[in-house]
């Protein structure tokens, strides 16, 4: 399992010391670790949910915003990292994810910001250093993810538009700052 959610790492992994083997649509709950952090804006009913490694989650979304970085021949998630450092700005609601991999400094800030008409907008900006003394290769990955906090939930339609913006469940979901050298979208039984 390759998930930056700590709860499906923990109850999905054979490795786990909590595995849970599912043997019902109703073992697709959470019930290993609801530690997370809520970001809101002060008057306005929609935040922003982040569990303790980075895994991104809007409170009317049921899916999730996961990322990756691949180095050395290895897919990474934040939440195989045992020493994640996750902090939480009091000026404003900002939420910061840090980690290390070899010679890569990950870094997540994601600020929830209030928009006209009551829209609110997570930007989350992910940031990349190399801090080896020569060049490095590594991609970074951000996936959409059919979970949250309290359990599996359906994507029922994914898309990708050119104008780098990703449409989850008939919503905008995702709006990239650079268009993503690759996509690649997966049924469930895939």
């Amino acid at each position: 399992v390759c998930s930056s959610d700590l709860w499906v790492k923990q109850q999905y992994s054979h490795k786990s010391p909590l595995f849970i083997p599912p043997r019902s649509e109703f073992d697709y709950l959470n019930v290993t670790d609801r530690t997370s952090t809520k970001l809101s804006i002060p008057g306005e009913d929609s935040l922003c949910i982040m569990d303790t490694s980075g895994l991104i989650n809007l409170s009317d979304n049921q899916w999730s915003i996961d990322y990756w970085v691949a180095h050395k021949s290895e897919l990474i998630s934040p939440s195989m990292i045992p020493n994640i450092h996750q902090s939480f700005s009091t000026e404003f609601p900002c939420i910061t994810t840090e980690f290390n991999v070899d010679d890569i400094t990950i870094k997540n800030e994601s600020i929830l910001s209030s928009l006209p008409k009551s829209d609110n907008l997570l930007i989350s900006k992910f940031t990349l250093h190399n801090t080896a003394p020569y060049p490095i290769s590594f991609s970074f990955f951000i996936a959409i993810r059919p979970y949250n906090l309290e359990g599996i939930s359906p994507l029922n339609s994914l898309s990708y538009l050119s104008e780098q913006a990703f449409i989850v469940n008939d919503n905008l979901g995702i709006l990239l700052d650079k268009k993503p050298d690759n996509i690649v979208c997966l049924n469930f039984e895939d």
